[in-house]
């Protein structure tokens, strides 16, 4: 594997590393990706017409970009996924750093979840705890503190609309009878006739 110095940080990396440049040696960069990255957000900082032209030259030629990103983005993902397949070293490492963001960014973790599954954005989620006043809107259970069984977001299955919030047990119950309202009185008639 061929190695070059970089420019700019003075450290030997394998020319991958380098971004590519025809007529420069190797057919790649004087410096590093890493800092040529940091020396265009510089350049952006400082020079406010250089992304002004940005700007322009994007808008004329948005149809090229759009194809050259989806082109690069689709290389990109295969090759990751590639590579999660076949090194477990990088499967694992990616494992770990996935778990760690998780772990930092609860809330991030929580906005994502909330929108894919619900359509349901953080602020209408936070309405529905204070209009609830944090509890179950069945029995009442009101500690936060254990996210695995309070609050469970309960939605209808055929329209996926929000109801409201309960906790797991309330959430599982109701799932159990199908969201079916009549099996649900049959159930309290059956209790009532039985109550001992």
């Amino acid at each position: 594997m061929k190695t070059k110095i970089c420019n700019k940080c003075f450290e030997e990396k394998s020319i991958l590393e380098f971004g590519t440049h025809q007529g420069c040696l190797y057919g790649v960069r004087p410096v590093c990706k890493k800092c040529y990255s940091k020396i265009q957000t510089e350049k952006q900082k400082n020079n406010p017409k250089y992304k002004a032209y940005q700007k322009e030259h994007y808008q004329k030629n948005k149809l090229y970009y759009k194809k050259y990103q989806q082109k690069n983005k689709s290389k990109r993902r295969n090759a990751r996924r590639k590579k999660y397949a076949t090194d477990p070293n990088y499967r694992a490492k990616m494992i770990k750093a996935a778990k760690t963001y998780r772990d930092e960014n609860p809330d991030q973790m929580k906005k994502y979840e909330l929108k894919k599954s619900y359509n349901l954005t953080w602020n209408e989620f936070k309405e529905l705890q204070v209009n609830q006043n944090y509890k179950c809107a069945i029995c009442g259970f009101e500690d936060n503190g254990d996210k695995a069984f309070f609050p469970f977001i309960d939605h209808c299955h055929k329209t996926n609309k929000v109801r409201g919030l309960l906790c797991s047990k309330c959430n599982f119950g109701i799932g159990q009878f199908n969201d079916d309202t009549n099996l649900l009185k049959k159930a309290i008639r059956y209790l009532e006739a039985n109550n001992a």
